[in-house]
């Protein structure tokens, strides 16, 4: 098993142990899909650098990117509906393995 598949394996188990819970991605372009997510009402989003401190907190979810249809871009690019809310992606930050944290704008009109 080569390393990222490796992680894909940790990745999805991790997942469970974490209590992920279904997100539905609606892509730009298409039709919308199911994924596990793990959610996180209050991220705290850190700055790098010689003085690192919270940079902000909000929503975000983790999710595998090849679970979903298209890469996931901030903006108007796709959405995310977790229970009965639907958000816009504000910012992404890959992990370089597969994974991805969206960090969410709350409440998007339909």
């Amino acid at each position: 098993m080569d390393f990222g598949a490796l992680v894909a394996t940790m990745d999805r188990a991790v997942q469970v142990d974490l209590g992920a819970i279904p997100v539905v991605y609606e892509p730009h372009e298409g039709q919308p899909v199911t994924v596990q997510g793990i959610f996180d009402e209050r991220y705290q989003l850190l700055q790098g650098g010689a003085h690192a401190g919270v940079e902000s907190t909000g929503p975000a979810v983790w999710l595998r990117l090849e679970d979903l249809p298209e890469d996931p871009r901030q903006g108007e690019r796709g959405h995310i509906v977790i229970g009965s809310t639907r958000y816009r992606i504000r910012e992404r930050q890959t992990d370089g393995v597969g994974g991805s944290v969206l960090m969410l704008l709350h409440r998007v009109a339909p």
